[in-house]
């Protein structure tokens, strides 16, 4: 009898371990689901944080790679941005430049000066022959060297007049800075 008793009490204790055993399995699936449909707040972070960073799991090469790249395209991105200012300002000078140029020419005719079109019509008629060529040059750089000395030569007549280097430079047409290096370089009007 106590053989049977011992071996019920060891049955029953068995039973109890296995209905112990389905009850935890069948309530840990229960939670198992209601986790699956209620993401945690835990989750909820690491799929933000997928959203923001995708390559967060990634191999630590290809975060290098990719932290790479975005220095190379902030780098560049610098680059396109100082080479865009340089271009701006430029185009900015170059405007400046044609007005002045349009301005002189307006100021020329107002003077009469020829726009000096019979020297491009010349070099435009060559037929190509060095001869002819040295021959314009030569012709067009002795026009051009006795412009400069007829033009020196009027500033230093205004200068020996007494105007001042503002007042020459409106009266010939000429920036100031050239009117002032001409005088400059001057040594003696007397010997002129």
């Amino acid at each position: 009898m106590y053989l049977v008793a011992s071996i019920a009490s060891q049955g029953m204790f068995v039973v109890g371990v296995l209905m112990l055993i389905f009850l935890l399995l069948r309530r840990s699936k229960r939670y198992l689901k209601r986790a699956e449909k209620q993401p945690t707040r835990a989750r909820q972070k690491v799929a933000e944080a997928r959203k923001t960073a995708p390559l967060l799991d990634a191999p630590p090469e290809i975060l290098r790679w990719q932290v790479e790249m975005h220095e190379t395209a902030r780098e560049l991105k610098a680059e396109l941005d100082s080479k865009m200012s340089a271009l701006q300002a430029t185009t900015r000078i170059a405007s400046e430049a044609s007005s002045r140029l349009e301005a002189a020419i307006a100021r020329a005719e107002e003077l009469g000066i020829s726009r000096c079109a019979d020297t491009l019509a010349a070099i435009e008629n060559l037929n190509g022959s060095e001869a002819s060529v040295d021959a314009a040059l030569a012709e067009m750089s002795l026009r051009r060297s006795e412009e400069i000395l007829a033009y020196r030569e009027a500033i230093y007549h205004l200068a020996d007049q007494g105007l001042a280097a503002s007042a020459i430079a409106r009266s010939v047409g000429a920036p100031l800075g050239d009117v002032e290096l001409l005088i400059s370089l001057r040594s003696d009007p007397a010997s002129q």
